[in-house]
């Protein structure tokens, strides 16, 4: 079958053969999956070019290399395993690693002087996808809004053959995890009819992305935010790190924007007091931490690989107008919302927003 991938220096575009519905199919997350391991695919190759320009070492290049495939081929495999389903990819998957390793070594070679597979704007508007385009008229590429990340809404495509997101819907609150019901006097109850929190559960229904790289992106808010572990030499991701408000600049936003910067990312930020609630999850134990799964995940002393949420006061970029030497905290025992003084510590947990 003809293959409908666009390759540019700057991305790859997962091609499918189904559409994407209102509510993601098994064969649509497969397929999201295999996206992403695409990505880093083509960035690990990227960096084992770049570190071989550097140092010159043949054989250190060929592993790197080797290492990258086995990670992807991996990948493709685990994400069929866990969805239950083949990725309805129009060939196989070692042909599809194929073409990638194409792509990477024609921007590699571009890198060198060499021109990059020929295009002209004339191309735009055939109806067919051709490098580097992204859609073509109608012609999505089998892409959505959902597949871009954003809630919902309806994918379009620019007059210059770019996606058009413009009515996509924005980025969605999501629900606030509680999903049972008390009374008045504090007494369990049945939900339905009520009207409660636990009952309606409004909202986007929360959907978070471990990026294997250290962080999480929430698929609804479009923020990705920094992993904690316990690590217990006290790296600058070490969930006991404490800081007052202006050292979680000075030391914890510095650090990780210094190049090559936490997850190549050098935007990161101390969270504003909307987005680190957004995160709280109000259906906990009382001694918390009240986050979903994902923040607090296989935590124990020495742990690197893991994720950790300490259940106490976690700082944000917003000031208390009322008191300006004060700032706002989510405190995640509970996950309410109080002040603190600037000069007093507090947790961090860096955000950055993904485009």
């Amino acid at each position: 079958m003809k293959r409908i991938i666009a390759c540019t220096a700057a991305t790859v575009l997962l091609a499918v053969v189904t559409a994407a519905s209102a509510a993601p199919t098994p064969a649509e997350l497969c397929s999201a999956a295999v996206e992403l391991a695409s990505s880093k695919f083509a960035a690990c190759r990227m960096k084992a070019e770049s570190t071989f320009f550097k140092t010159g070492l043949a054989e250190k290049r060929t592993a790197d290399l080797g290492k990258c495939a086995t990670k992807f081929l991996d990948a493709f495999a685990k994400a069929e395993t866990r969805y239950g389903v083949d990725c309805p990819m129009v060939e196989a998957k070692e042909d599809f690693e194929a073409y990638l390793v194409q792509c990477s070594d024609d921007t590699t070679a571009a890198l060198g002087g060499a021109p990059l597979p020929s295009y002209t704007e004339s191309d735009c508007g055939n109806g067919s996808i051709d490098a580097p385009e992204q859609c073509d008229g109608a012609n999505l590429n089998a892409a959505s809004c959902l597949s871009l990340g954003f809630p919902g809404g309806t994918l379009g495509c620019s007059a210059g053959c770019g996606f058009d997101v413009s009515g996509c819907a924005p980025a969605a609150l999501t629900q606030s995890g509680q999903t049972t019901c008390w009374d008045s006097a504090g007494a369990l109850i049945a939900c339905a009819g009520t009207g409660h929190d636990g009952d309606l559960q409004s909202g986007a229904t929360t959907s978070l992305t471990d990026n294997g790289d250290g962080t999480i992106t929430d698929n609804n808010t479009r923020l990705m935010w920094e992993k904690l572990d316990d690590n217990d030499v006290g790296g600058i991701h070490d969930k006991d790190n404490f800081y007052t408000w202006d050292d979680a600049y000075a030391v914890k936003i510095a650090t990780l924007n210094t190049p090559p910067c936490f997850a190549s990312h050098c935007d990161w930020r101390v969270p504003n007091i909307r987005e680190l609630q957004s995160i709280a999850k109000y259906e906990v134990l009382p001694s918390g931490p009240s986050v979903p799964a994902a923040f607090d995940s296989d935590c124990a002393p020495g742990c690197t690989a893991c994720s950790c949420t300490v259940p106490d006061v976690h700082w944000t970029s917003t000031t208390y107008v009322g008191s300006p030497d004060f700032a706002w905290y989510v405190f995640f025992v509970d996950g309410s919302v109080l002040a603190n003084q600037k000069t007093n510590g507090g947790y961090v947990r860096a955000v950055r927003t993904v485009p």
